[in-house]
This record gives structure tokens, sequence and C-alpha cells, in this order.
């Protein structure tokens, strides 16, 4: 939640995107609030996007992605979004045409990566291919993103381009990388060995380490059982869903419910119990 942005601001905005927020904790003067903010705020849509305009995506620092396209029920297609941030109970557009897959803003810029995979920071062109999950390093020199294949049979791979064009490859076969807070690690899910797993590199592209899962190859269970195997740590639902807790700790959703801390320097994970 950015500055600006008060819970109930936060859960108009979930509700109009479609996320599942209780707002079972609101009432009398609050829930009217929450329903003149919620009003509002598809109103400014409806103003800068067009009718049936509503948020598709919700994205980190205030950034919302925006469709008009009509919700079509246990549909796998994601419908490409225009971009806008919203301070308080403002809208302001930032790309008004519906043709992007993801944003990021950085400092005072936004990075965007269209629907053909074009990365686009600052108004340079730096890579193509671009799957998304884009994050950048602490310095905001450089974005971190899930590469394409070149062709289908291949997996995705992670790569970084420098603000000034400067792109690399610094994994093999991963996807929904995330950089520590002091630029030293790159965390990337793989599943190269046959089950899906949390891996570490490094900006520079070190050979990857695997830290969680590590003798796994298999999820395969007998009939009836729907238990996970000793020792299974599931990983992110997206990349947007992991944070870091330090340097050399990160926490991330496993959907379902599931929030799991994980050290980056030897692997070893605790799902959190919640009350």
């Amino acid at each position: 939640m950015g500055p600006g942005m008060n819970p109930k601001h936060l859960a108009a905005i979930a509700l109009l995107s479609g996320c599942g927020v209780s707002t079972a904790h609101l009432g009398g003067s609050e829930d009217e609030e929450l329903g003149s903010s919620e009003h509002l705020l598809k109103a400014q849509l409806e103003q800068h996007f067009g009718p049936g305009a509503r948020i598709q995506r919700m994205f980190s620092g205030q950034l919302i992605g925006v469709t008009t396209e009509p919700v079509t029920p246990d549909s796998d297609v994601v419908p490409s979004i225009a971009l806008a941030r919203v301070e308080a109970e403002k809208v302001t557009p930032i790309e008004t045409a519906q043709r992007f897959r993801e944003g990021l803003i950085v400092g005072a810029d936004t990075a965007t990566v269209d629907e053909e995979g074009l990365l686009t920071f600052a108004g340079r062109q730096l890579a193509t291919g671009v799957r998304g999950d884009v994050c950048a390093t602490p310095d905001a020199r450089a974005l971190l993103f899930t590469k394409d294949p070149a062709n289908e049979e291949a997996p995705t791979t992670i790569a970084v381009a420098d603000v000034d064009g400067a792109s690399r490859t610094i994994a093999d076969d991963g996807d929904r990388p995330s950089v520590s807070p002091d630029g030293k690690t790159v965390v990337f899910v793989s599943a190269r060995t046959g089950v899906a797993s949390l891996y570490r590199t490094t900006l520079a592209g070190a050979e990857a380490v695997q830290l969680t899962n590590k003798g796994l190859e298999t999820l395969a269970r007998a009939e009836g059982d729907e238990s996970d195997p000793p020792g299974f740590v599931p990983v992110p639902v997206a990349h947007d869903r992991l944070t870091w807790k330090d340097a050399t700790h990160v926490r991330f959703d496993a959907g379902g419910g599931q929030y799991w801390v994980v050290d980056v320097t030897d692997g070893s994970a605790v799902k959190e119990v919640t009350p």
C-alpha cells in the first residue's frame, strides 16, 4: 500500500477489480465511505477510459491495469490493459491505449510490457520477447523479467536489461524473478528438476543454486492421497506475490491462504501459521 492509499480506498479498488476482499469489518460511516470511494473511482475510470472501464489488475506502487472488455467467466484469456495510477481517490492515466500486459512504476518513470512483448522504460525500448514479471534493481539501473523462448518447446528464461539498453540472460529455464534489497541475490522459480522450486542466482548470472525441494523429482501421489511429500515447499503464485523481509529472506503467497518464508542462503523454509 503506497502513500495516500488508506484501507478503504484500497478495498474500493479491490472491489472494482473483482478481488476477493472482505469488507465485513467496515460498518456505518466506513461502509458508506467505501461505497462513495468505489463510485468515485468507477466514474473516473469511465471518464478516462470509456464506458464499462474496470480494473483488471492491481500492481505495486498504486499502479492499476484497466480494461473495457467484458468479463468472460472461466476464460483463460487475459485482456490487454491500459495503465493508470491511483492516489487517494484520484485516477491519473499513464497509458490510455489498451495494449499492455504489465506495468511497473520505477521512480518517476513507468516500465511497460506491451501485448507484443516489447519492454519500454523512460521512452527507451529495452527488450523484445518479454513475457512479463518485470521488477527493478534497488538502484533502478536495470530491470529483470521473464523472457519468452525462441520456440514453443524451450523454457522461458530470466533476463536483465540495463536502462542504457544492454541486456543479458542470467538464468535458463525459469520465471518469476525477484532481486534482493541489496542487489546481491536474484531468486526465481524453475521446474528444471520436474518440481517447481525456488532457485538463487545473481545479477551477473552465477550458476543457479536450488533452494527448495532438493531431491524431489515428482509430486506423483497415490490415488486418493492429497498430501504433499515430506519437505515439499510450494512456489509463489506470481512474481509480485513475493517480498523480501531482508537481504536473505523472502516471504511469498503460495495460494490457498499459504504463506512461506525462505532463507535464500541455505533454502530453509518455514510455513507461516495463521491464527
